[in-house]
C-alpha cells in the first residue's frame, strides 16, 4: 500500500530509524525527493490551469452550463386571467387585446429564434463540401448535386411548413390590427384611437425581414438553384419508368406534388412576395388594383375612402423612421442608452424598408413616395447591413428589385446617391478604422479589468448592483460596436471588391480577438453573474412596480386602471419572456393615454428599466449573438493571413488561442449541415484545414526560424557578415514568445507548439547527423543552445561521434529501389552490386558487408521490410512483363514458334534451330527504334526483376552475416544457459534478473532467425506462381520460346559493355547477372524449366558458333600469307574474334544460369502446386458427377410421372 508514491513500509522504516541513526539519513533523502517531486507536480497543475482562458470549464462545450434565463410554467392566458373577478366589459375587452397581442409577440419572437438557430445555418452552407484532400469542391462530381438535394429534402419540407406558419402568424397580426383599428369597432374612438402597438409592429417588421432573408439565401445560392433544377429533371426521368428506379407511380406522383409545393413557396425569390399577395380580412375592391397607373386613374376619378388601419400602419412606418433619425415625440417607448446593444438602428432600418414594401403591396398604395425617398436618403447612413451568412442588405438594391415603379418616379439619383456614399464611407472607414479599433481595445481592456475587480467592497448594496448591471450592459455594447464595424469593413470591401491592406487585416484580427475576449470574460464570471442576476431582477422589478403604483389614480380611465393593475400583477412573478411581452403591450396602451397623469418622465423611467430587464433576462443569448464569428466562414481566405500577421508580430502570442476560438464559431456553423450524409464530416475536414493552416503559417516557419537561429549561434565564431534573423526593420522579433504558449485547443485537438518544435529539431538534427557524423559536436552544442535560449529539452539521439564509411544504406535503396535495379549491375558469384555509371569520381559498390552494417544500424526487422518493398516492386514490373507478352503481335509470333517446335519435336527433330531465334529477333526488332527495340526493353525489364531478387538474396545473406557475428561469443548456440533463471537462483538484484531475462530473449530471437532460415525466394516464387499458372495468364505459356532470342540480345549487349570498359566509355560493365536470375526466376514461377531444357538451346548455340568458327579458321588459314587476300584478312580476324567472344559469353551465361537454377530448386513447391491443381480438378469432376446425378433423378421422376398418368388413363 502506498500514499502519494511513498510506501507504508517507508513510514515504518522512519520509525525504526530513530533507533538507528545511520538509516535516518537515507529516509530523509527519500522524503526530500518526494517533496521535490510533489512540488513540481503542483506547479505543473498550476501552469495548466493558468493556461486556460477561463477559470471554469471549456466555454465551447460547457458541460455543466448555467442557464440564467428566467423560467416559469404559467402561460400568457393564465397570467392575464389573474384579475378576472368583477371585471367590466371594457376591461374584459382590454384584457383580450393584451392577451392576443402578447401571444402574437411571443410567437413572433419564437419565429425569430427558430429562424436564426435552425433554418438560416443549413440554408447558408448548402453546397459546401470539402474533398479528402482538404480542398473545397467548387465543381461537384456528376450526380453529387442530386444527392445533396435528396438529403436536403427533409429540411426543405420543414422550411416550407415554417414559412407557411409565418404566413399565418403575419396574417393573424395584420387581421387583428385591422379589426381593432376600424370604425366598426365600438371601442375604437374611446380606447384604441390614441393607442399605438409599436412593439407588435416592430416584431412584425423583424418577421418580415426573416422572409426576405429566406429569399436572399435561396436566390443567392446558385448551387441550390441549379441542383434543384437537376433534381426535378431526375424525378421526371424516373417517372417514365418507376420500376427501374425501385419505386411506384403513386410515390412519384406524390413526390412531384411535394416538389411543386416547395418550389411554389420557396424558390424564385417569391417567399415575401407570396405573403403580400395573399388576401387579408380588410381587403376591399379598391385595394386590389394591380398597377401604379391603374391606381392613379382610380384616385383621379373619386376620392379615396378613409381607412383607419391603413393610416395606423403607415403611422408605425413613420414612427420607426423617426426612431431611427431621433426625430418626433413618439419614440419615448425606446431608451436610447440601450439601443446600441442589438444594432437596433440597423435592424430597424431593414425592418422599416421591408415594412414599407409590404405596406405598398397589401394596401396597393403607391402615393407615399416621399417616404421611400426619405428611406433611401437615410440609407446612406447604413451602407450595408448584415442579415446572415454572406447575405447583405443594400437598401437601393432592395427597392430597385421590389418597387421598380416607384424608383422610376422618384428618380435614379437616389440609387446613385447610395452607391456613391458607400464608396465614400468605406474610404473614410479605412482611414479611421485603426483608430476606432484602438479606442475599443482600450475600452474592452478597461471593462475586463473592472469585471475582474472586486466591487463588493462598497458598503452600499444598491450601488454594487447598479455597477454590476452597468458593467454587463457595457460589455454587450462594446461587443456590438466591435461586431458592427468588423462586419461593415469586411463586407463593404467584398461588395466593392476593394483589396485590404495588411494593416487593416491586423486590425480585423484584433476585432475578432476582442469579441472572443468579451465572450470568455462573461463565461469566466459566469458564477458571479448567475448570483447577481436574481438580485438585479428583483431590483428592477421593484423599481417598475413602485413607479406603476405611483401612477395609479382613480381619475384614470377604467381600462387604464386595469392595465396598471395587470402590470403590477405581472411583476409579482419572474421576469420571463411571457410577462415581458405583456408588460410591453401594456406600456403601448399606457403611452397612448392622453391624460396628464401618464407623464413622459414616469413612463420613460419604466421603459428604461424594462429594457434593462429585457437585456439581462436574455443575457446569454445576447452574448453569443454579439460575439458570433460564424459569418467569417464565408471569408475564410483571411484565416491564413491572420495567422501570418500574428507570426510576423508575435508580441502577444496568446492572441492565437482567441483566433482559434473565433475559427471555432465557423466549425459550429458547419455542424448544422443538412445536405451531407454525416453532419460532422464538413466540420471535421474544416478542423483539418485549420490545423493545416496553423502548421504552415505558425509551426513550420517557427521551426525554420529557430533552427536557423541555432545554426547562426553555433557558427558565430566563423568570420561572416553580421546577420541576425531576429532583426527586422529596426526591431527585434522574439519568436520565443510563441514557444512559451501553453497548450492550445481547437475543438478536440490540442496543440503544443514547443513540443512540435522539439520533435522537428530532434528529427532534423538526427537525420543530418546520420549523414555527417563528424558534425556531432556541433549539433550537440545546438541542442544545448536550444535548452538555454528557448527552453527546449531535446532528446539525446546517442549517435556515435564517428563511423566507418559503409556505402549505400538499405533504407536509401528501398526508397529508390526502381532506380537501384535499373542503375546497378549484379555479379552472381561475388554477390555484389556495382553502379553502372556515375558522374562522380567514384562509383558505388554494395556487398554483403555493407548490407550487414545497415542491418546493424536499423535492426533485423529491416529484412522483412525489404522483402515487402521488393514484392510491391515486382508486382509493378510483372504488369509490364505481362503486357509485353500479351501484345497481339508478340503473342502471335511466340505461338507460331511454339507450335512449330511442338510439331517438329515429334518428328525426331529434338532440337531448336538457331536460325529460328535469329529470325524471331529480326521480326521483333521491327517494332522499336534502331537504338532501343522492344526486345532490348523486355530484356531490361527481366534484368530489373532479377536485380530485385538478387537484392533480396543479398539482404538475406547480410542478415545471416550480422546475426552470426552477433552470436559468435556464444559457445554452443543450441544449448545456452538461461541467465534469468540463473540470476533468480543466485538471488541477485531485480535489476540483474531483468537484465538476464533480456539477454535470454535477445539470444532466443537471434537463434530463432538463424534456425528458421527463412527462404524468401520460395515465398516470392510461390506467391506469383499461383497467379501466373492460371488460365487468365495463358499468354505467358510461350515465354520459354523467346528466351533464346533474349539471350542472344543479352550477349550482344554484354560484349559491347565489356568493350566499353577497355575503351573507358560510359555504360561499361563486366557483369549483369540480374538477367540470368530474372530468367531463372520467371521460368520457375511459370513452371517452364522442362520446356526450356527441351530446346537444348546452349548446345545448339555452341554448335552453331563453333561450326562458324571452324569455317572462318579454315578460310583464314587458306588465305593467310597470300597477297591477293590481304584485304580480307582483317575482316576474317574480326569475325573469328567475335565468334570466340560469343562462344565464351554463351558458356558464362550457361554456367550462370545453372547456378541461378540452384537458387530456385524447390521440389516441394511444384508438388504443392500440382496437388492443388489435382484437388481442384477432382472437385470439378465431383461437381459434374453431382450435376449428372441430379439430371438423372429428374429424368426418372418425369418418366415415373408420365407412366403413372398413362396407367390412370
Amino acid at each position: 500500500m502506498s500514499i502519494y508514491g511513498i510506501d507504508i513500509q517507508d513510514f515504518q522504516e522512519i520509525e525504526h530509524s530513530k533507533q538507528y541513526p545511520e538509516a535516518s539519513s537515507t529516509q530523509e533523502t527519500k522524503f526530500e525527493d518526494f517533496l521535490s517531486q510533489y512540488g513540481k507536480q503542483i506547479y505543473t497543475i498550476q501552469d495548466t490551469l493558468e493556461s486556460i482562458l477561463s477559470d471554469t470549464w471549456d466555454p465551447v462545450y460547457d458541460p455543466i452550463s448555467i442557464n440564467t434565463n428566467p423560467k416559469e410554467n404559467a402561460t400568457i392566458v393564465e397570467i392575464c386571467s389573474q384579475l378576472d373577478e368583477n371585471l367590466k366589459p371594457t376591461q374584459i375587452k382590454t384584457k383580450k387585446v393584451i392577451t392576443i397581442f402578447a401571444h402574437l409577440c411571443e410567437e413572433m419572437s419564437f419565429i425569430l429564434n427558430q429562424a436564426n438557430k435552425i433554418y438560416y445555418p443549413p440554408l447558408s452552407i448548402f453546397g459546401e463540401s470539402i474533398d479528402e484532400n482538404l480542398n473545397p469542391q467548387f465543381e461537384l462530381k456528376e450526380g453529387q448535386s442530386e444527392l445533396f438535394v435528396g438529403k436536403f429534402m427533409n429540411f426543405l419540407v420543414r422550411l416550407t411548413d415554417f414559412v407557411l406558419h409565418i404566413y399565418e402568424v403575419v396574417k393573424n397580426v395584420i387581421n387583428q390590427m385591422s379589426r381593432l383599428y376600424t370604425t366598426s369597432n365600438k371601442e375604437y374612438m374611446s380606447i384604441w384611437k390614441s393607442t399605438h402597438f409599436s412593439e407588435v409592429f416592430f416584431l412584425l417588421s423583424k418577421v418580415l425581414v426573416v422572409l426576405h432573408t429566406f429569399d436572399e439565401l435561396i436566390v443567392n445560392n446558385e448551387l441550390l438553384q441549379s441542383s434543384w433544377g437537376t433534381y426535378r429533371k431526375m424525378i421526371n426521368l424516373a417517372s417514365s419508368d418507376p420500376v427501374k428506379y425501385n419505386t411506384t407511380e403513386e410515390d412519384i406522383k406524390n413526390l412531384k406534388v411535394l416538389l411543386q409545393v416547395i418550389e411554389k413557396h420557396l424558390f424564385n425569390g417569391t417567399i415575401l412576395h407570396s405573403l403580400v399577395n395573399s388576401d387579408f380580412d380588410f381587403h376591399s375592391k379598391m385595394f386590389r388594383k394591380k398597377t401604379y397607373r391603374s391606381f392613379n386613374e382610380e384616385t383621379n376619378k373619386k376620392k379615396k375612402e378613409k381607412n383607419i388601419f391603413k393610416e395606423e400602419f403607415f403611422g408605425e412606418i413613420r414612427r420607426i423612421f423617426n426612431l431611427i433619425t431621433n426625430n418626433g415625440k413618439d419614440t419615448k417607448l425606446y431608451n436610447k442608452n440601450i439601443i446600441s446593444i442589438d444594432n437596433f438602428k440597423g435592424e430597424s432600418f431593414v425592418g422599416l424598408s421591408v415594412l414599407y414594401y409590404v405596406y405598398t403591396q397589401i394596401f396597393n398604395d403607391y402615393t407615399q413616395i416621399k417616404m421611400m425617398a426619405k428611406i433611401l436618403k437615410i440609407g446612406t447612413n447604413f451602407p450595408c447591413i448584415h442579415l446572415y451568412g454572406s447575405i447583405i442588405f443594400l437598401v437601393d438594391n432592395f427597392f430597385n428589385e421590389r418597387l421598380r415603379g416607384i424608383i422610376e418616379s422618384i428618380g435614379e439619383n437616389y440609387l446613385d446617391m447610395n452607391k456613391e456614399s458607400r464608396i465614400e464611407y468605406v474610404i473614410e472607414l479605412d482611414r479611421t478604422f485603426s483608430d476606432r479599433v484602438k479606442q475599443h481595445f482600450i475600452s474592452v481592456g478597461s471593462w475586463i479589468v473592472e469585471m475582474d475587480s472586486d466591487i463588493t467592497e462598497y458598503e452600499d448594496p444598491e450601488r454594487v448592483l447598479t455597477m454590476q448591471s452597468d458593467l454587463l450592459i457595457r460589455g454587450l455594447k462594446e461587443a456590438n460596436k466591435i461586431l458592427n464595424i468588423f462586419k461593415e469593413s469586411l463586407f463593404l470591401h467584398q461588395i466593392l471588391q476593394r483589396n485590404m491592406k495588411k494593416d487593416l487585416l491586423f486590425v480585423l484580427s484584433r476585432c475578432a480577438e476582442m469579441l472572443i475576449a468579451i465572450r470568455y470574460t462573461f463565461h469566466r464570471k459566469g458564477s458571479m453573474i448567475a448570483e447577481t442576476l436574481p438580485f438585479l431582477f428583483q431590483k428592477y422589478v421593484s423599481k417598475i412596480s413602485g413607479t406603476l403604483k405611483k401612477l395609479n389614480d382613480p381619475r384614470l380611465a377604467v381600462h387604464i386602471q386595469f392595465t396598471l393593475q395587470l402590470a403590477t400583477q405581472c411583476l409579482k412573478g419572474p421576469p420571463t419572456s411571457q410577462r415581458i411581452k405583456i408588460l410591453l403591450i401594456i406600456l403601448n396602451i399606457l403611452s397612448g393615454d392622453e391624460s396628464e397623469i401618464m407623464k413622459d418622465k414616469a413612463l420613460s423611467a419604466i421603459i428604461s428599466t424594462l429594457r434593462k430587464l429585457i437585456v439581462l433576462g436574455d443575457l446569454q443569448q445576447k452574448i453569443w449573438t454579439n460575439t458570433d464569428m460564424s459569418f467569417h466562414y464565408f471569408s475564410n481566405d483571411l484565416f491564413e493571413r491572420y495567422l501570418r500577421n500574428l507570426f510576423r508580430d508575435p508580441i502577444n502570442p496568446e492572441r492565437l488561442q482567441y483566433l482559434l476560438h473565433a475559427f471555432g464559431d465557423c466549425g459550429r456553423l458547419l455542424q448544422t449541415v443538412e445536405h451531407l450524409e454525416e453532419k460532422d464530416q464538413l466540420k471535421d475536414r474544416y478542423i483539418q484545414i485549420v490545423m493545416k493552416l496553423i502548421n504552415s503559417s505558425i509551426i513550420k516557419p517557427l521551426c525554420i526560424k529557430i533552427e536557423t537561429d541555432l545554426r547562426y549561434h553555433a557558427h558565430s565564431h566563423l568570420e561572416v557578415k553580421e546577420k541576425n534573423i531576429l532583426k527586422k526593420k529596426g526591431k527585434i522579433t522574439d519568436y520565443s514568445l510563441l514557444l512559451n504558449l501553453s497548450t492550445l485547443r481547437f475543438f478536440d485537438i490540442t496543440i503544443k507548439i514547443k513540443q512540435e518544435i522539439k520533435q522537428y529539431l530532434d528529427r532534423t538534427f538526427y537525420d543530418i547527423s546520420t549523414v555527417a557524423l563528424s558534425d556531432w559536436k556541433k549539433y550537440d552544442e545546438m541542442r544545448n543552445l536550444a535548452k538555454q535560449k528557448y527552453g527546449i529539452e531535446m532528446t539525446d539521439v546517442y549517435l556515435p561521434s564517428t563511423t566507418q564509411k559503409s556505402g549505400l544504406d538499405v533504407l536509401q535503396i528501398m526508397r529508390n529501389i526502381q532506380y537501384f535495379v535499373s542503375k546497378f549491375n549484379y555479379n552472381l558469384n561475388n554477390q555484389i552490386f556495382v553502379e553502372r555509371m556515375s558522374n562522380l569520381k567514384h562509383i558505388n559498390a554494395i556487398g554483403i558487408g555493407v548490407i550487414a552494417n545497415s542491418i546493424k544500424t536499423h535492426g533485423i526487422g529491416i529484412i522483412n521490410t525489404t522483402v515487402h518493398v521488393t514484392f510491391q516492386f515486382l508486382k509493378q514490373m510483372f504488369r509490364v512483363f505481362s503486357g509485353f507478352l500479351k501484345d497481339d503481335y508478340i503473342k502471335s509470333l511466340l505461338i507460331i514458334e511454339s507450335e512449330w517446335f511442338s510439331k517438329n519435336i515429334h518428328k525426331n527433330r529434338k532440337t531448336y534451330e538457331f536460325s529460328k531465334s535469329k529470325d524471331l529477333i529480326h521480326k521483333i526488332s521491327k517494332l522499336g527504334s534502331r537504338d532501343m527495340n522492344y526486345l532490348s526493353k523486355f530484356r531490361e525489364t527481366i534484368t530489373q526483376i532479377g536485380n530485385a531478387m538478387a537484392y533480396v538474396r543479398m539482404v538475406r545473406a547480410g542478415g545471416i552475416h550480422f546475426i552470426s557475428d552477433s552470436v559468435r561469443f556464444i559457445p554452443d548456440i543450441t544449448e545456452t544457459v538461461l541467465f534469468g533463471e540463473a540470476s533468480e537462483q543466485l538471488e541477485l538484484s531485480e535489476t540483474t534478473i531483468e537484465a538476464g531475462k533480456n539477454m535470454d530473449q535477445m539470444i532466443k530471437n537471434l537463434t530463432q532467425v538463424i534456425s528458421e532460415g527463412s527462404d524468401y525466394f520460395a515465398s516470392l516464387v510461390k506467391v506469383f506462381a499461383k497467379e501466373f499458372r492460371t488460365k487468365k495468364n495463358a499468354h505467358m505459356e510461350t515465354f520459354y520460346i523467346i528466351v533464346p532470342a533474349l539471350q542472344i540480345n543479352f550477349i550482344e549487349n554484354m560484349i559491347i559493355s565489356k568493350a566499353k570498359i577497355g575503351n573507358q566509355g560510359e555504360g561499361g560493365a563486366f557483369s549483369d547477372d540480374g538477367f540470368v536470375i530474372g530468367i531463372a526466376y520467371i521460368l520457375k514461377i511459370l513452371g517452364q524449366f522442362d520446356k526450356y531444357d527441351s530446346l537444348r538451346w546452349f548446345e545448339i548455340a555452341r554448335n552453331n558458333y563453333q561450326t562458324e568458327l571452324n569455317r572462318l579458321t579454315t578460310e583464314f588459314n587458306k588465305k593467310k600469307g597470300k597477297s591477293k587476300f590481304k584485304g580480307e584478312i582483317p575482316t576474317l580476324t574480326f569475325s573469328i574474334q567475335k565468334n570466340q567472344n560469343f562462344i565464351k559469353e554463351f558458356q558464362l551465361l550457361n554456367f550462370s544460369l545453372n547456378s541461378a537454377k540452384i537458387l530456385f530448386e524447390d521440389s516441394d513447391l511444384d508438388d504443392e502446386l500440382n496437388k492443388e491443381k489435382e484437388e481442384k480438378m477432382e472437385k470439378e469432376k465431383e461437381n459434374e458427377n453431382d450435376e449428372k446425378k441430379s439430371e438423372n433423378k429428374e429424368a426418372e421422376k418425369i418418366e415415373n410421372e408420365s407412366s403413372t398418368s398413362t396407367d390412370q388413363n
